[in-house]
């Protein structure tokens, strides 16, 4: 782990030109460093890539991904971010969590690279959700949270039979529970 620049990145698309990028990684601590990344696409602009990491004791861990773009070609300010972290909270529990938010419903089509629209690699929503666990002897409580973000366009919401005149999308319902651990029989 060391201060300095990175190896450039040089690449080529039909949609956006050419692109380059000059990242810099910087070892701040012992428990947290940075990578700052400068691009340059010659169709969209500057964009900045700003990827944080830290783990203290294994109690607090997390990354933070930001993105910006002031782009030319839609001539808007786009920024997108991932927060995704463990922490060990009071009396046993442990929160997980991970937030994604993007500008713009194309954003996650227009820069599948940067990673903020999780495991739906067709580009269609942006989950953030939350895990709180509480360990027991033979028992494990459980808490999950989840906002999903539809990115599709309003022909298809039309389509599916949702009226999103008010802003509203279907979600999940939280999830909670207990998970029992499985006891051997004795022999």
């Amino acid at each position: 782990r060391q201060t300095g620049l990175l190896i450039p990145r040089i690449d080529y698309s039909s949609r956006d030109g050419l692109e380059f990028a000059l990242p810099f990684y910087w070892a701040a601590s012992r428990w947290w460093d940075m990578t700052i990344e400068e691009n340059f696409i010659w169709e969209r602009g500057f964009k900045q890539n700003l990827e944080l990491r830290w783990i203290r004791n294994h109690s607090r861990e997390g990354t933070l991904e930001f993105f910006y773009l002031d782009d030319w070609k839609t001539n808007e300010n786009r920024l997108a971010g991932v927060l995704t972290g463990g922490y060990t909270l009071p009396y046993g529990f442990r929160l997980n969590q991970e937030i994604r938010l993007a500008s713009d419903n194309e954003y996650i089509r227009d820069f599948r690279s940067d990673r903020v629209n999780g495991s739906d690699s067709r580009g269609r929503s942006m989950e953030s959700r939350a895990l709180l666990i509480r360990p027991f002897e033979s028992a494990e409580f459980y808490a999950f949270f989840s906002y999903l973000d539809h990115l599709v366009g309003d022909d298809v919401v039309d389509s599916l039979g949702f009226d999103d005149d008010d802003g509203m999308q279907p979600q999940r319902l939280p999830t909670i529970g207990l998970r029992l651990a499985p006891i051997k029989a004795p022999a």
